[in-house]
Formats: C-alpha cells, sequence, structure tokens
C-alpha cells in the first residue's frame, strides 16, 4: 500500500491516464494532419494506446488464456509506435532520406513481419516470441512470460528505431532556439521515458514491466507539448527551410531585446555574424536597423531605411510585428527586410522621366507656340498681299519647330539608363564629335589618356552638345576659341573622370548651378535644350556633373564617378 492506494491501483491508473492521454494527442494531431509530422504523431500514439490498454485489462482479469490474447494484441501497438515514431522523428527533423518510400517499406515490413510472427502464435505453439506464459501472482499482470528469440531480435530492431529518433531529435535541440528547442525537448522526454522503462524490464531490473509507466510520463510531455507549444502547429523543418531559403531578411528578437535568430538574408543585410546570436539588438546593431529596435513598442510598423553593404547602398523595407503567446504574453519582435533598392531605383527614375515629361510639355508648349504664331502671321499676310516672299518666312519658322522637336525627342532618348557599356577612348570619341560640329575656327586639344565605360554614340553626342555650347556662347575677343578634353585623376574626392573646358568668357558663378536645366539658353534662337542633353547621357552614364570655371576663366564640365575609372591607355596626338 502507498498512501492507502495500493500499487496495483496505482498501475491500473497509470494505465488508465496514459491510454487517456495517448488518445487525446493522437486526436489533436489527427485533426492537424496537414502539418508536418502530424500523421506519424498520430499513429504513434494510438500505438501507445493499443500498447497500454491491453496492460491494464490484464491486470482485471485472472483468465490465462485472455491474459495471452491481450498480450499478443498489445504487439498491435508496439508495432504501430516504433516505425511511425521514427519517421516522425525523421520528417520533424528534416532528415529526407531517412522517410524515403524504400524505408518506409522495410520498417512496415518489419512491423508486419513481427505482427504475423505474434499472432500465428495462437495457431502454432513455435515458441518465438513467448516459449513459456504462466500464471504469476508476483506481477501486476498475474502473468508470467519467457521470451523467445524473435521477441530479443524486434527489442534489438525496436532500440534501433528508438535511438535513432532519439539522435535527431538530439540534433535538433541543439541546433535549434527558442520555440524549437522546446518542442525538442519535450519530444526527447517523451521518447526518452519509455525507452528507460523498457530496457528496466527487458534486463529483469524491475519486476513489472516499466514501459507503460514510460509511457505516462511521454504522453504527458507529448500533450503539453501539443498544447502549450503547438507542436503540431509550428514545426522547425518548415521554418528551418523558409528561414534558409527566403530571399529577404527575417530577423527575430525575444521581449529583452536580444537577437534570437536571423536568417542568411538578414545576417548579409545587417553585416551580422554568429557571435550576434544572444545579444542585445542595440549592442550588435548601430546602424538605423538597431535604432528602430531600441525603440519597437506594440504596434506594428514599417519604415524604409538606407544600409550601407559590401555591395554599395541599399534600401531595406523594414516592417516590425509584435509577438505574443495565446495569453497575451509578449515574446519579443519580428523584423522583416526586404531589399526594395530596384524598386527605389525605378520608382525614382520613373519620377524623374515624369518630371522630365512634364518639363518638355511646358518647355513645347512654350516655344513652340511663338514659331506657330509667326508662320500663321506671314501665311496669313501672304493670302491678303498675293505676297509669296511671305512663304520664305515660314519656312524658317517651320525649321525653327522642326528643331526644337528633334531636340526634344533627343534629350528624351537620351534619358534612358545605359544598360550595356563598352570601353571607349575618351580622346578619341571627342576627335569624332569634333569633326560634326561647326566650328567657326576654333581649335581642340586633347590631354586625355582616359578610357571609360560608355555608348559611344551616346559620348559622342555629349562631346558635340559641349563643343557646339563653347562655340556659340563662349567666345572671346583674344582669338581663336580653345577646346580642351582632359583627365580628372584618380585622386578626386569624387573619382576619376574627364572634363571639357574652353578659355572663352565663361559661365557667372550664380548661373552655374541652372545651366544644365531644361529650356536655360541664352540664345533668343535656342531651344534651351543642348546642355540638358548633357545632364541626361551624364545621368544615364551614372556620372557627376559638375560646372566650374576653367584655368583661362572659361567654362569647364568635369564628369565624374566610378564609371569613368579604367585603366589609362598610351594618348593620342592632340589636334
Amino acid at each position: 500500500m502507498l498512501g492507502g492506494l495500493s500499487v496495483t491501483t496505482l498501475y491500473q491508473t497509470t494505465l488508465l491516464g496514459t491510454t487517456a492521454l495517448a488518445l487525446l494527442v493522437a486526436g489533436v494531431a489527427w485533426r492537424n494532419r496537414p502539418n508536418t509530422g502530424a500523421r506519424y504523431l498520430a499513429l504513434s500514439a494510438v500505438g501507445v494506446a493499443i500498447w497500454t490498454a491491453p496492460s491494464l485489462l490484464q491486470s482485471l482479469t485472472v483468465s490465462l488464456v485472455a491474459d495471452e490474447l491481450l498480450s499478443r494484441v498489445a504487439y498491435v501497438g508496439v508495432t504501430l509506435t516504433m516505425p511511425s515514431w521514427f519517421l516522425l522523428a525523421a520528417e520533424y527533423t528534416g532528415h529526407e532520406r531517412l522517410r524515403t518510400r524504400q524505408v518506409r517499406f522495410v520498417l512496415w515490413g518489419a512491423s508486419l513481419a513481427m505482427l504475423v510472427v505474434v499472432l500465428s502464435g495462437f495457431l502454432v505453439d513455435h515458441g518465438l516470441i513467448y516459449t513459456r506464459l504462466f500464471e504469476n501472482p508476483g506481477t501486476l499482470t498475474g502473468l508470467g512470460v519467457d521470451h523467445g528469440a524473435v521477441f530479443y531480435l524486434w527489442t534489438v530492431f525496436g532500440y534501433a528505431l528508438s535511438l535513432g529518433a532519439l539522435a535527431m531529435f538530439l540534433g535538433l535541440f541543439y541546433r535549434s532556439a527558442d520555440l524549437y528547442r522546446r518542442q525538442a525537448a519535450v519530444v526527447i522526454l517523451s521518447a526518452f521515458a519509455p525507452f528507460v522503462g523498457n530496457v528496466l524490464y527487458v534486463t529483469e531490473a524491475i519486476a513489472v514491466d516499466g514501459t507503460p509507466f514510460g509511457f505516462g510520463l511521454g504522453s504527458a510531455a507529448l500533450a503539453f507539448g501539443v498544447f502549450e507549444f503547438g507542436l503540431t502547429d509550428v514545426t522547425p523543418v518548415a521554418r528551418e527551410s523558409l528561414m534558409a531559403n527566403i530571399r529577404d531578411g527575417v530577423l527575430v528578437l525575444d521581449d529583452e531585446g536580444r537577437i534570437t535568430d536571423a536568417n542568411p538574408a538578414a545576417r548579409r543585410l545587417l553585416g551580422l555574424d554568429a557571435a550576434g546570436i544572444g545579444r542585445e539588438v542595440t549592442a550588435v546593431l548601430d546602424g538605423p536597423v538597431g535604432d528602430i529596435a531600441a525603440e519597437v513598442g506594440d504596434e506594428e510598423s514599417q519604415t524604409l531605411v538606407t544600409l550601407d553593404s559590401a555591395t554599395g547602398q541599399r534600401f531595406v523595407d523594414v516592417r516590425v510585428w509584435p509577438q505574443s503567446d495565446d495569453r497575451g504574453r509578449s515574446l519579443g519582435h519580428l523584423f522583416y527586410l526586404r531589399d526594395v533598392t530596384e524598386r527605389e531605383h525605378r520608382e525614382r527614375e520613373l519620377e524623374r522621366q515624369n518630371e522630365r515629361l512634364d518639363r518638355f510639355a511646358s518647355l513645347v508648349s512654350h516655344d513652340l507656340r511663338n514659331p506657330l504664331s509667326v508662320a500663321a502671321g506671314y501665311v496669313e499676310l501672304a493670302r491678303e498681299t498675293g505676297d509669296v516672299s511671305h512663304l520664305d518666312d515660314v519656312v524658317v519658322a517651320h525649321e525653327r519647330m522642326e528643331e526644337l522637336v528633334e531636340d526634344v525627342l533627343t534629350m528624351a532618348r537620351e534619358g534612358e539608363t545605359v544598360t550595356d557599356p563598352e570601353p571607349v577612348r575618351v580622346d578619341e570619341v571627342a576627335a569624332d564629335a569634333w569633326h560634326t560640329v561647326e566650328t567657326n575656327g576654333a581649335r581642340l586639344e586633347r590631354r586625355t589618356d582616359r578610357t571609360v565605360l560608355a555608348a559611344p554614340t551616346r559620348l559622342r553626342r555629349l562631346f558635340e552638345n559641349l563643343f557646339r555650347n563653347a562655340v556659340e556662347h563662349g567666345g572671346s575677343d583674344g582669338g581663336p576659341l580653345t577646346v580642351t578634353v582632359g583627365d580628372i585623376p584618380d585622386t578626386d574626392d569624387d573619382g576619376p573622370g574627364f572634363y571639357v573646358a574652353d578659355d572663352g568668357v565663361g559661365i557667372p558663378a550664380t548661373r552655374r548651378e541652372e545651366v544644365l536645366d531644361d529650356g536655360y539658353s541664352t540664345n533668343e534662337a535656342g531651344t534651351g535644350l543642348g546642355l540638358s542633353v548633357v545632364q541626361s547621357i551624364a545621368d544615364a552614364h551614372g556620372w557627376a556633373v559638375r560646372v566650374t570655371e576653367s584655368e583661362s576663366g572659361g567654362a569647364r564640365f568635369e564628369f565624374v564617378g566610378t564609371a569613368a575609372g579604367m585603366p589609362a591607355t598610351p594618348p593620342s596626338p592632340g589636334t
């Protein structure tokens, strides 16, 4: 007796509770059968119930025949539990090679063969499972057993499956964090307890079968895992696969602000290494994400930040969700980091294009109105006077409009980003451009040996517009105009590049910021698009443009940036 409760009653109560818990776990797992491992968990729990229920009935009967029947029926649960448990571990921990069709065929084939041998003992006394069954009032079931060779063979097989499952769950425990580590610990406990009980019984270290007691503890652990940790709702294999393969960054903080998990994408974006896991986020990250983490609250938030990475500046959309359990207790925060650099670039380029189109529309509506009015006036005058010579002025107005339309189309085309640049020698392209411009006696000096990555035809148009602008606006009373194309050294703060300078009258300092704007011109006959085309071509190549003063006081246009930093080549003779 134990505190007024007999050992037999305690034994029966344990078996009853074990069976009930196993059936409860089986029901919950089966309802969640689409989840990873849930089907095998349900089968294992059903096997446990079939294993323990006959032991309960054996303790209530005094018939040796009934005891033998129940003992053999229990093997239905035994042969169902062991393979199911192994397959549960393989699926739950992601060991796909251990649950292939061939592996399942071997496991279930061995179980079926064992069950056939067990049940055939009713018909043939082969002694493979039991060599002797006898009444033994000293046991809680009242049954004494001497086992045969197949029993021990199956025991070795079952231990191998149990140890294999334990090894997989232990591996999951050591490589997992937080919820998944607790899940693994629960499953390890539920598997280890009946394993120890069975070993003690088979080795005759204890007089009664300790397996049901182990399953009682294991079933309680499983029930706790199902209801407390959502054992069949959240599976680490799916989580690990998602975290490893998702292209966006995922960062997990606990309720004390410590980093508990970060997938490879988040580590790359944030420059986070393994040493940062487990530390407070504010001590590890000192950039924008660290600032956001220091101020997170109970509400969802979304922020666009810029991060410096090995590949340059990145635009990252940071979304934060507070996490809590079913009881409303805070578990921490989940950070979702999406690299939207390409999207931001596209949107900003679209904004620039829309702004350019707006300027085009305004420019065209303004500049076309004047030649249209002139042409209409001369046509009307020719009709009234009959003097067709007025039509010559109409032709001039039409030529003016054609020039304006061509400049606008060129401007629109040059705004497109260069996607396939090639190495181009600056001095050679400058010479080609010079020969297609009306120079009015000006001369070109080439002091460059720079090779840049560029679209050759567009770079040529850049030079043509700069040369034309210099000849038209930079004329000097001191003699023929000289235009120089030269190198900007690698030591420049903005990177290497090239420049185009003249020795003309120059550009006033107050006007240098606006000369590249659409429509700016000091020539009433011009469209004001020439230098705007230059700006668009530079933007398309990713070059920065600076307007300064040359050494002689004229205008100087500088083009700098990484795209202009290729190794120098031997210079060509100047012209």
